[in-house]
């Protein structure tokens, strides 16, 4: 026999479709279904209020569950294999992310999902606990002392903007102007530097002569004004 109609031979048998018995499909959905209410508790957990959203915490129980009846289809089948690649392949998604750790929980539920639906239960399990201990460890180590903001300044006179980049000078030298608008109503500034102290920093702005009001949002996504 030559390699032609070796591999011949062999696609043809993977053509075949070899249905999985009840008690596999039954075990799958419950390993998936446990394995996405974990990865919902630890999300829940690691998440600060700001970025949590109850909406994401349950899809990604679903995706989990959704995507191991995908692989119970497509793993016996080759042609059902081809079939659903070329069905998935039109969906398109635009949900925004808001925090790039969003991305690891979505490829944790979808590696779940394709592990539990092979039956590799054991791997299912190390990958999580992998995953867990690596986002605890994040957790715990101390964040830094200084935090990257951005600060906006309203003022009535623009002649306040050298006194402004000033006191932002001294508390970070490689500040950077975002942004800056004179209008008939005023003066206001948008800034980006490194601040120990936030709250120090707005209290001396804000004691500035013509200076109306001054706010800041942090890279957390928390806003103080």
């Amino acid at each position: 026999m030559s390699v032609k109609d070796i591999i011949k031979s062999s696609f043809l048998e993977g053509m075949g479709y070899s249905a999985p018995t009840m008690k596999m499909i039954l075990l799958s959905f419950l390993v998936a279904l446990l394995l996405g209410c974990f990865i919902f508790i630890v999300y829940r957990l690691m998440t600060s209020h700001s970025f949590y959203s109850g909406h994401f915490g349950l899809s990604l129980i679903l995706i989990t569950v959704i995507t191991t009846a995908i692989i119970l289809t497509i793993q016996n089948s080759v042609i059902v294999s081809l079939g659903m690649v070329g069905a998935l392949s039109i969906v398109r998604f635009r949900t925004a992310i808001k925090d790039p750790l969003e991305l690891v929980y979505l490829f944790w539920a979808i590696s779940g999902g394709i592990i539990s639906g092979t039956g590799m239960i054991g791997l299912a399990i190390v990958l999580s606990l992998i995953i867990t201990l690596v986002l605890i460890a994040y957790k715990l180590i101390p964040s830094k002392k200084e935090d990257n903001i951005l600060l906006s300044v309203q003022a009535t006179d623009v002649a306040v903007s050298d006194k402004v980049k000033e006191v932002l000078g001294e508390t970070d030298e490689n500040f950077k102007v975002q942004s800056g608008n004179l209008s008939a109503g005023g003066y206001s500034m948008m800034a980006e530097l490194r601040c120990k102290d936030t709250e120090a920093l707005m209290k001396k702005l804000y004691e500035l002569e013509n200076v109306n009001s001054v706010s800041v949002v942090a890279h957390g996504g928390k806003t103080t004004e």
